[in-house]
């Protein structure tokens, strides 16, 4: 008797199993996420059991099973260690007052006439500093509703003018969480899913500032009420000093990129550098800025909008979203090993004739989870498991998948007024989700000149190209 004979004999995986599968993984981890409120992570690490199960029960042996999802963990320890370096880095950044400065410039430079304007690129430049859309809206976004106010403009376009740059900022950052687990779960470099976005960024971000500068013409000849200005400058003047020797470690990490070192190198450069700055220039304490970049920086200015910018960073802050990437991979591994996904996948081949229809069914699904879950991270997540394989049939490359996935989720969740962006959008900046979706034009725009891109194959990247 030989030893193939002694193995467990494997079932056929039929649709009807692997729909099943499909459906009480996705209905366990959304129901538990959404309506019982608990962790995502925690969903998708007791979620092993249940792939482990649906395996044992198709004939795979637990050795076999673990082999495979492991094989794919490893493929999401890159951006594991990348997300945790910009944690590091954020935490640095902030002791050597790097973020401080850019945004202390930027409120410099508010005029009337140009204010909606200033707004946009204001709050896109501290997101894409900090990498996060959140935390622009907290600061730079209240600070320009304020002035908004004061100028007689409506609240709601002032609210379009911040969500719409806070949420290009996260998208395009290389330190936002969003942009490094889209990247992850669909297996593309950080740098060339940012590169890739570019094809519908740019125009609708030019289209969009245009929007906003004409809006804003009209209101030239009001006054700006600089107090609410004044009281976050005043915050940053007195913890840090402001200067073009707080902006080095920002160079350093763009001259990095753009060098093509490697981003994890570039990234853990960028936090030596700012601990440096923060140590000479800041007059910090080595062993506080040790502290920092593993824990993450904390202050109490006294100005809570200061503080709300400030808070962030360190290794430690990162925990959540880089653990997020192996649960999921994990998962996807088992699934893929075990028949799901191809099973699943081969009836829908037949209806996704072109990338045309591809991009429109990721949104779709993208969109449809977005809304019934209410979460960036698993809609992200379960997207990229099902549409990959689809992608690689049609020998697209995984950056046109996270390109559309970033198009439709990172822009979408923040319209849906049930969704978590939008509700601290709307209690953050004072104004329902309704109001200020008319002036969302990013939000809008990006996905239309995704389907456009795809629609007529520009930038369409594949395999032999």
């Amino acid at each position: 008797m030989n030893k193939d004979s002694l193995k467990p004999k494997k079932k056929e995986l039929t649709m009807g199993i692997a729909l099943t599968v499909l459906l009480i993984l996705v209905v366990v981890i959304i129901g538990g996420y959404s309506i019982l409120g608990a962790p995502l992570h925690g969903m998708f690490f007791l979620s092993f059991l249940l792939v482990i199960g649906a395996a044992y029960y198709l004939g795979y042996s637990y050795d076999e099973i673990e082999t495979e999802g492991y094989n794919f963990v490893r493929k999401g320890l890159q951006p594991f260690f990348i997300i945790l370096a910009v944690g590091g880095m954020v935490g640095t950044w902030m002791a050597a007052g790097t973020i401080s400065t850019i945004i202390y410039y930027g409120l410099k430079i508010i005029t009337p006439q140009f204010f909606l304007l200033t707004a946009l690129v204001l709050c896109s430049v501290t997101s894409l500093s900090t990498g996060t859309s959140w935390g622009a809206m907290a600061t730079a976004g209240v600070a320009m509703m304020g002035v908004g106010q004061g100028l007689d403009i409506p609240p709601a376009i002032t609210a379009g003018a911040v969500i719409c740059g806070a949420y290009f900022g996260d998208k395009m950052s290389p330190f936002s969480d969003t942009t490094n687990l889209t990247a992850a779960v669909t297996g593309t470099e950080v740098m060339d899913h940012v590169k890739h976005m570019l094809y519908e960024q740019v125009p609708a971000y030019i289209i969009t500032a245009v929007i906003f500068l004409v809006m804003g013409l009209k209101y030239r000849g009001a006054t700006i009420d600089y107090n609410s200005i004044n009281f976050i400058l005043d915050g940053f003047d007195a913890n840090f000093k402001i200067g073009i020797i707080s902006f080095l470690p920002a160079l350093v990490v763009v001259a990095l990129l753009v060098a093509k070192i490697p981003a994890f190198l570039s990234l853990m450069i960028g936090a030596i550098s700012g601990g440096i700055v923060a140590v000479l220039y800041q007059g910090a304490a080595l062993s506080d800025v040790l502290y920092v970049f593993y824990r993450g920086f904390s202050i109490d200015t006294g100005i809570a909008q200061v503080d709300a910018i400030l808070n962030r960073g360190g290794v430690s802050s990162m925990y959540d979203t880089a653990i997020l990437i192996l649960f999921a991979m994990f998962v996807s591994g088992v699934l893929n090993h075990i028949g799901v996904m191809e099973t699943i996948i081969n009836p829908v081949l037949k209806l996704v004739k072109s990338e045309k229809s591809l991009t429109l069914v990721t949104m779709f699904i993208n969109y449809f989870i977005n809304a019934v879950g209410g979460s960036f991270s698993l809609a992200t997540v379960m997207t990229a498991t099902f549409m990959l394989p689809l992608y690689e049939h049609f020998n697209l490359k995984s950056e046109n998948l996270s390109r559309t996935i970033e198009a439709s989720g990172t822009y979408g969740g923040v319209l849906m007024p049930w969704n978590g962006h939008a509700i601290y959008a709307s209690t953050t900046l004072g104004v329902s989700t309704l109001s200020y979706v008319p002036y969302c034009f990013m939000n809008i725009l990006s996905p239309v000149i995704t389907i456009i891109l795809a629609f007529t194959g520009i930038s369409m990247t594949r395999y032999e190209d």
